[in-house]
């Protein structure tokens, strides 16, 4: 059986870009129409593109979910997460800058005694007991 463009891409489940691009380049063949347009054997859609979709086929139905947050509620609960997750991370940040604190703090020395003055080498024990007085 011979699909328009506009079949051919509905149960190919490609866009109509790539359905002209696949034809361009020779991975699928197709006829031309006496309007002058293209037409796909369904064969070879399935054979360049598998399993096809159903022409009359109805889209699944959505999962019914009894419990769905409304935006603020989501947005709460995503805030919640956030700060529980953020909260060890603050308290750790804190600790390291404490302790860059007490590693860069420098207490102030204490008073220096003053440094022995340089003397003369003693000529004799006699001027070493003299400077002891």
């Amino acid at each position: 059986m011979l699909h328009t463009v506009q079949e051919a891409i509905k149960l190919a489940g490609v866009s109509r870009r790539t359905l002209y691009n696949h034809s361009d380049a020779g991975r699928i063949s197709y006829t031309v129409g006496p309007d002058g347009r293209r037409r796909f054997e369904t064969a070879e859609l399935e054979r360049v593109y598998g399993q096809l979709a159903q022409a009359n086929a109805q889209p699944p139905a959505q999962p019914f979910t009894p419990n769905v947050h409304t935006d603020t509620d989501l947005g709460k609960v995503i805030e919640a997460a956030i700060q529980r997750a953020t909260a060890p991370l603050i308290a750790e940040i804190a600790s390291l800058r404490e302790t860059l604190l007490r590693i860069e703090h420098k207490p102030e020395t204490a008073v220096q005694q003053p440094k022995p003055q340089a003397t003369k080498p003693a000529a004799s024990i006699a001027d070493v007991l003299a400077s002891w007085e």
